[in-house]
């Protein structure tokens, strides 16, 4: 459980965003780049441990004249995110595969222990804007709560990687506040419409876990040690691609198996123990 101290320095850290009184955030910012912002400097407000690129050979370029030469000389590597002490942590506001690459580079080019922080709503308002006059609809919750075990989908991609004890996690339950275009193709433009804006403002709970760990720790309880997909997928609430790719990703790391059928149904089981499963 994060602390009541913690909840506040990041309430404080979005109002000053928001309201523009640091880094020059307005509230104009676009939504994506303002929640990666504030992630960030909530993890390290030390901006000399921004944006450093990491070589082949290990090395931690932390300059930000010599990370430009080191661009433009071809040198190679990946910009971290954050880089401090030793360790490396990646803010990840979207998908996870487009992380693969560097996950891989650092583990076979560095000894840095690895985190990944993602950000999930678990408390969302959603507020629509008129595209024709900028106008703002009414704000209203979304019945929507979003849960740790939510990143499954995701953590898929990572699958050949979870089992190295230096990958680590922190799923992000934040409160919300999302803008959105009316521009979509239904009659009242609300299905396919895009994201405007996405702007946290609270932080309702850290789910902390290493990569070995990751079922025992996002496996909700509930679940029976023996299921069917249709009961799976009720449960953590995925279904179609998002629960083909969860089924895949716990047999990949043998945290399930099937052990039969009922019916014309796989049955799976656990081969793992739950010892920190979140609802």
């Amino acid at each position: 459980m994060i602390s009541e101290v913690d909840k506040l320095r990041f309430e404080l850290l979005c109002r000053g965003f928001a309201s523009g009184e640091l880094h020059g955030e307005g509230i104009g910012t676009l939504g994506e780049k303002r929640l990666h912002k504030i992630l960030k400097y909530y993890f390290c407000d030390d901006e000399n441990c921004h944006e450093v690129r990491i070589r082949p050979s290990g090395d931690a370029v932390t300059d930000a004249t010599e990370r430009s030469r080191g661009a433009e000389s071809g040198r190679g590597g990946f910009i971290a995110d954050i880089f401090t002490d030793g360790h490396i942590i990646e803010i990840q506001t979207g998908g996870f595969y487009p992380l693969k690459s560097k996950i891989a580079f650092y583990l076979e080019n560095t000894d840095y222990d690895i985190t990944v922080v993602h950000p999930i709503a678990a408390e969302k308002f959603v507020t629509w804007i008129d595209v024709e006059s900028g106008a703002l609809g009414k704000r209203s919750r979304s019945p929507k709560k979003g849960v740790a075990s939510d990143a499954l989908p995701e953590l898929f991609w990572l699958s050949e990687y979870l089992k190295n004890d230096r990958l680590h996690f922190k799923i992000m339950l934040l409160g919300i506040e999302e803008y959105r275009l009316l521009d979509g193709w239904s009659r009242d433009k609300k299905r396919g419409s895009n994201r405007y804006d996405r702007v946290p403002t609270a932080l309702v709970d850290i789910v902390s876990f290493d990569a070995p760990q990751y079922a025992q720790s996002l496996i909700p309880q509930g679940l029976s040690e023996e299921f069917t997909s249709a009961e799976f997928s009720k449960l953590l609430r995925v279904k179609g691609r998002k629960l083909s790719l969860v089924l895949k990703l716990l047999m990949n790391t043998e945290a399930i198996e099937r052990c039969g059928k009922r019916g014309n149904a796989y049955v799976y089981k656990l081969k793992i123990r739950r010892n920190a499963a979140q609802e």
